[in-house]
């Protein structure tokens, strides 16, 4: 198997007998990039950093990343904080997959308090 990376590919199909004597080509378009989009960069950064105790108020949260980016994708970041406060506080998860860089978010006591706290470094801005 041969995986080619291009804008548009041919499928073909493989019979028992021979490739393609009764099954025609398809012509499909690839999806340019296969990752994380710019938001899960940007979500999963800004909640790795506070982990680390990079980011520890509003201020240092704004050193980090662009105001107005901060701004326009705020509401999306407060529905990541809700979805994973709710996994944590209503399903029993106990650790939490981020797409960025394969970092795991661990229950601990006092984690809802901390996303609390970030998600009030967002309000500020």
């Amino acid at each position: 198997m041969t995986i080619l990376f291009a804008e548009k590919i041919v499928v073909q199909f493989f019979n028992e007998n021979n490739l393609n004597k009764s099954y025609i080509p398809l012509i499909k378009k690839c999806k340019e990039y296969d990752g994380p989009n710019d938001f899960s960069i940007l979500w999963n950064q800004i909640i790795i950093l506070y982990e680390k105790e990079i980011i520890t108020n509003s201020e240092s949260l704004k050193r980090q990343f662009d105001e107005e980016i901060l701004r326009i994708y705020s509401n999306r970041i407060m529905k990541e904080f809700d979805n994973i406060i709710y996994k944590f506080l209503y399903t029993n998860k106990k650790t939490i997959s981020l797409y960025y860089d394969t970092y795991r978010l661990v229950y601990y006591d006092g984690i809802i308090d901390r996303l609390q706290d970030l998600r009030g470094f967002i309000n500020e801005i």
